[in-house]
């Protein structure tokens, strides 16, 4: 059907939108970036098809290009909890430390007990901003909420790192 859509309208950037969708779904992922590259060709400011070419960035670990279009979606009014904590991730990766705090801070205020911003929030804090007693505070929120089995590892490292900061 899709197809058909872009044989009738071969500039309907929603269609490849929704194509890059089900490539993603079917984990085609250069596919699905292709489509969504295409979308953003169309229409530059597409934040739909950004986030979605962003969070494949981010499963790949292509932080440079995922903040790139992350912040496309981010600036088109894109703020879902998802594509917020994938933004926030890839900038720091690409080193914007201030701009990623601001991002999870707004995640936040979306969803404040999302398992995944608090530890990323968190990581930034205290591997990259020695904010240790924020960082803190942000893990003891995470242990209340309850932490995910495969991160317990992780937090206990942060928390020695931020404990060893604070003296």
């Amino acid at each position: 059907l899709l197809n058909k859509a872009l044989v009738a309208n071969p500039n309907a950037g929603e269609v490849y939108s929704n194509m890059g969708l089900i490539y993603r779904a079917n984990n085609e992922r250069r596919e699905g970036i292709k489509s969504f590259h295409r979308a953003l060709d169309i229409n530059a400011n597409d934040g739909v098809a950004a986030a979605n070419a962003g969070a494949i960035y981010v499963a790949e670990r292509d932080y440079g290009k995922a903040a790139s279009v992350l912040s496309v979606a981010y600036n088109h009014g894109i703020r879902d909890a998802k594509t917020l904590n994938n933004y926030g991730v890839s900038l720091t990766a690409v080193q914007k430390f201030d701009e990623a705090a601001s991002v999870f801070q707004a995640a936040m205020k979306e969803q404040n007990n999302n398992r995944e911003i608090l530890l990323n929030y968190a990581i930034l804090l205290i591997d990259h901003m020695n904010k240790h007693k924020d960082g803190v505070e942000v893990l003891n929120r995470l242990k209340f909420i309850g932490p995910p089995s495969e991160s317990r590892n992780r937090i206990i490292a942060l928390e020695n790192k931020a404990k060893a900061g604070l003296k």
